[in-house]
């Protein structure tokens, strides 16, 4: 049976809609040059022998590949390479699904305003490896995340109250001294950070 099948690559991004472009490299015996698609495009379409292909997503900035997904038990995806095992009249789709990264900000904000005393936060593990320091008007600390939650302590400053902790988003939340982060696709969570200085009474 030499009945031609086929090999479809369909592009998944969430958030849906996304208009960027992603780029794939197919192996030799499928075509020669690269090629990309965009979520919700028309599906990328080799007319094959039964046989054996491949195709790998290059990475894109900004993105993770959440999932390969095959239309056969026989075919499947692999870090970000989808290998087509096709029969003789068969069409083989596979679906390449990324999600967008989000971000974690944090801001440091003292009363007075303008104070240069630096303040030391210490992030969750799955955030970075180090602390980090802000000062009152620095800019955000930010960190690129994928989808989940995070974690951002801030350190006692002698002479200093943490006053309060205010996110950007109803899921996010600051408690004690630590901001929690819930961060969905493509979602800027940035949570504030601020700090009284205490006062002095002098007695004569």
């Amino acid at each position: 049976n030499n009945q031609p099948g086929k090999v479809r690559v369909i592009k998944a991004t969430t958030p849906d809609g996304d208009t960027t472009d992603f780029d794939f490299d197919p192996s030799a015996n499928l075509a020669s040059d690269n090629f990309s698609l965009r979520d919700g495009e028309a599906a990328r379409e080799y007319t094959v022998q039964a046989g054996t292909y491949s195709v790998s997503e290059l990475a894109e900035a900004g993105w993770d590949l959440d999932s390969i997904e095959c239309s056969d038990g026989d075919s499947s995806g692999a870090g970000s390479t989808a290998t087509f095992n096709v029969a003789a009249g068969e069409v083989v789709t596979c679906t390449f699904t990324n999600v967008k990264r989000g971000a974690v900000r944090v801001v440091k904000s003292t009363e007075p305003d303008g104070d240069p005393t630096e303040f030391d936060f210490d992030p969750s593990a799955n955030l970075a490896a180090e602390n980090f320091t802000r000062a009152d008007n620095e800019a955000a600390k930010e960190f690129s995340v994928e989808p989940g939650s995070y974690e951002v302590t801030e350190l006692a400053e002698a002479g200093w109250d943490l006053d309060s902790i205010a996110c950007s988003d109803g899921d996010s939340s600051g408690e004690g001294s630590t901001a929690t982060y819930v961060v969905a696709a493509d979602e800027v969570v940035t949570c504030t950070f601020t700090n009284l200085k205490r006062g002095t009474i002098e007695i004569e």
